[in-house]
């Protein structure tokens, strides 16, 4: 509708300080490739090996064994970015066990069907809302947690730099690994031109607390955040975001 296009282009518009020609055709073409992803979150069933031998070529999948193998769970960072739903399928399909954590629909039978198609591939959604005792435990069984760190969807979060401009973001990947030690390792599943995927795993995001908690969370909520605006800035036509992520523009 109007309003999210106009969310749309005025999130691109703060990202990557383009003229309105260039934010107007990376706008459209974010609205294309989210129509593909919803195309193929009904194609759920079909992601299997044969499909990311195919359709998926996979970057840094050594980042992942190795964080498993300290036995502190992983802590994946995404975006609204590519498909991100199909991500978590094709980490499933890898073998690796991990809990994503989602926004509630507002229409149950909404909800529902989006939580039975990942339940289809092994995925169990965290509502946003749960206790941190929750994702304490998920990581604890050396599991990945997924979040993506692109828009505050709470009531809390830290203000901090999100594209040279002060925005309001969630702070829980920040508080849990500073208090866990557990990997923060970040993934895109991008869209080649061809629609077919490369999944992209980063290095663990490596800090050094300072033993001040306020100023270690704004840090550390920044480093992940340069990981996700250097792909933003690689991608913008497939930022699919469609929230206010600046409270005052």
């Amino acid at each position: 509708n109007w309003r999210d296009r106009q969310i749309v282009k005025n999130n691109l518009r703060i990202a990557l300080k383009e003229d309105e020609k260039n934010v107007a055709h990376y706008s459209r073409s974010v609205f294309r490739n989210f129509a593909k992803n919803l195309v193929e979150f009904f194609r759920f069933p079909k992601v299997d090996i044969s499909f990311l031998k195919k359709f998926v070529k996979i970057e840094g999948q050594e980042y992942f064994d190795q964080a498993f193998a300290l036995q502190k769970g992983i802590i994946g960072i995404t975006a609204h970015l590519g498909n991100w739903e199909l991500s978590g399928a094709v980490a499933s399909v890898l073998g690796y066990p991990l809990d994503v954590v989602v926004l509630t629909h507002r229409h149950r039978l909404v909800d529902d069907f989006f939580t039975r198609k990942r339940a289809e591939k092994g995925i169990k959604g965290i509502p946003i809302k749960s206790s941190v005792k929750e994702f304490i435990s998920i990581l604890r069984n050396n599991r990945m947690l997924v979040l993506a760190g692109d828009r505050n969807f709470s009531k809390s979060g830290i203000e901090v730099n999100f594209f040279g401009k002060p925005a309001r973001m969630p702070v829980g990947m920040a508080t849990l690994a500073l208090r866990l030690k557990s990997p923060v390792i970040p993934g895109f599943l991008i869209r080649e031109k061809d629609d077919s995927f490369r999944l992209i795993i980063e290095k663990p995001i490596a800090y050094k607390a300072s033993g001040n908690l306020d100023t270690d969370l704004k840090n550390f909520t920044r480093r992940c955040l340069e990981v996700i605006e250097k792909y933003v800035r690689k991608y913008p036509e497939q930022w699919a975001i469609f929230g206010q992520v600046w409270e005052n523009r």
